[in-house]
């Protein structure tokens, strides 16, 4: 009887002492440090968040390819920064789009500029623009 009591005893202590097997828990969208470029910051140089934007033909909106190379991330927003000459402090926005984006997966996503961008100029035929874009900022959720 004395070991039926130490056996219930030590499975009661066990159950609600949180020893036994754990509920998983959910996974929140969180804020991804990105260096300079798209790179996860402490990732290798394959964990990347890059891609290809294009102005429309009134260069007042841009039409993005953004590729997720983060295999262990869904992204779930992008902040695209685009800067434009002349340089100045109205001379960069920043476009915060929601996303859903699969790891290692590409996705189109269309921002409105509000302004229009510089046209390019050609020397000697090459095309030299007066605009960039980076990917400033990411969020996801963990595989």
């Amino acid at each position: 009887m004395l070991k039926w009591a130490a056996l219930l005893s030590l499975w009661i202590g066990v159950t609600t002492l949180g020893c036994g097997p754990q509920p998983t828990k959910p996974s929140f969208e969180q804020n991804l440090r990105l260096t300079y470029g798209g790179f996860l910051d402490g990732g290798d140089e394959h964990q990347q968040v890059s891609g290809v934007c294009k102005p429309d033909l009134t260069r007042t909106s841009l039409g993005c390819d953004v590729y997720n190379g983060l295999p262990n991330w869904y992204l779930t927003k992008v902040v695209i920064r685009v800067v434009w000459t002349p340089y100045g402090s109205d001379a960069t926005r920043d476009f915060q789009e929601q996303v859903s984006i699969p790891p290692l997966t590409t996705s189109h996503i269309h921002l409105r500029l509000g302004v229009t961008l510089p046209d390019d100029t050609v020397v000697y035929g090459h095309r030299e623009s007066h605009w960039n874009w980076i990917v400033a900022a990411a969020s996801g959720i963990p595989k």
